[in-house]
């Protein structure tokens, strides 16, 4: 359960890529919300499996599905590459400050 909620995590990082730029999605907004939640579970579900049953850690898993997930955001979007990829970067470098704080605040 530990590594599916790890995974679970991700989904705020996910909205958060998407809600500047909502005005210039391709796809229509609803089977993007009913497809892309249920696909970001069903892929938090195979990581947690992974992570129980074979001791996959969470960055072995993270890190190829990564750029699926930035090519995923660009081919869902009218930006251009550039646009998306420092969307992309700034969510992430986001989250890695909040991580980080979490760390030295536990610490």
């Amino acid at each position: 359960m530990r590594y599916f909620l790890s995974y679970l995590a991700l989904l705020p990082a996910a909205i958060l890529c998407y809600l500047p730029v909502i005005h210039h999605v391709r796809v229509r907004k609803t089977p993007l919300i009913l497809g892309g939640i249920p696909l970001f579970f069903f892929w938090a579900a195979i990581g947690g499996g992974l992570g129980t049953r074979f001791h996959v850690e969470f960055y072995q898993w993270l890190a190829p599905m990564l750029p699926i997930f930035a090519l995923v955001f660009y081919f869902s979007t009218d930006l251009s590459i550039w646009k998306s990829i420092s969307i992309f970067l700034a969510v992430g470098a986001v989250f890695s400050t909040i991580g980080n704080l979490a760390v030295a605040a536990d610490a």
